[in-house]
């Protein structure tokens, strides 16, 4: 999904609602950043941040940290302490923070999700689409804060690594999000810069995140614009454009004409407007 126009380029299995483990901190993290006027306050680990299951960045009931400090926790480290820390923080409690997180997430166009808790760990209630979580990456990747966060490889105040290896092993990588749980299995949105295009790419249950996303992340190039809009891309060798395979047609992407020509016939088709 290209981020700026919510434009679908791949899909497969994109409306199946599954559970999504610790992807689901991309939304607690545009959340609390959208509804903080200020993420250098300081705040009290209280005593039910501490010990909870699964991945942490260890805090300590009593320690002080601030909301920003909590947010590299929650999304280079995926802590799921600082997800609640967060939560009870900028929300008015748990719950309401959680309403917070749903109501963000029907914002950003996801409309087939229900989210239970913000840090992922298994709930009936608490499920996605790889297509509402695309919505809601492409939603998060335009905040310029949440954008540097998950484009941090390391966070020196805390000596926290990311987990996201395709920061470190894939050229243009952006973000965003890991996650893992045995119900979930592995997770993934991943996003990469194409000249002046972000793409997003989510997995969900694929035992191969890293080489998957790469493979389809490589799938993609810029060839032409035109009309002020879009980009005109190749998908495995077979011409496409804004998502509509163009069968047998030869695509010169020095001919303007053609590509303002199938550009908007594309636009027309709604394909490049979400």
């Amino acid at each position: 999904m290209e981020v700026n126009s919510r434009r679908i380029l791949y899909e497969r299995n994109g409306d199946t609602r599954l559970p999504m483990a610790s992807t689901t901190k991309i939304l607690t993290a545009i959340t609390a950043i959208e509804n903080s006027e200020d993420l250098t306050k300081k705040i009290i680990v209280p005593p039910s941040a501490v010990g909870v299951e699964g991945s942490s960045v260890y805090l300590k009931e009593g320690d002080c940290y601030s909301l920003e400090e909590l947010l590299y926790g929650l999304m280079l480290r995926s802590g799921n302490d600082a997800a609640v820390a967060l939560a009870l923080s900028v929300g008015d409690g748990l719950a309401s923070f959680i309403t917070m997180m749903n109501q963000t997430a029907e914002k950003a166009g996801a409309l087939n999700s229900s989210f239970a808790n913000p840090h992922g760990l298994p709930n009936e209630k608490h499920y996605t689409t790889a297509r509402d979580l695309s919505f809601i990456s492409c939603y998060a990747m335009q905040n310029q804060t949440f954008r540097t966060i998950v484009s941090t490889k390391y966070y020196t105040p805390k000596n926290w690594i990311n987990k996201n290896k395709l920061l470190s092993g894939y050229e243009g990588s952006v973000g965003v999000k890991t996650g893992y749980t045995k119900q979930a299995g592995k997770c993934f949105v991943g996003a990469a810069k194409r000249g002046d295009m972000t793409l997003v790419c989510t997995l969900l249950n694929c035992p191969t995140t890293y080489d998957r996303t790469a493979e389809l992340l490589d799938d993609w190039e810029i060839v032409g614009t035109a009309a002020g809009e879009s980009v005109v891309v190749y998908m495995n060798a077979k011409k496409i454009i804004n998502g509509i395979e163009l069968d047998e047609s030869i695509v010169d992407p020095t001919d303007v004409e053609m590509l303002e020509d199938l550009i908007m016939a594309a636009i027309n088709d709604g394909y490049t407007k979400a």
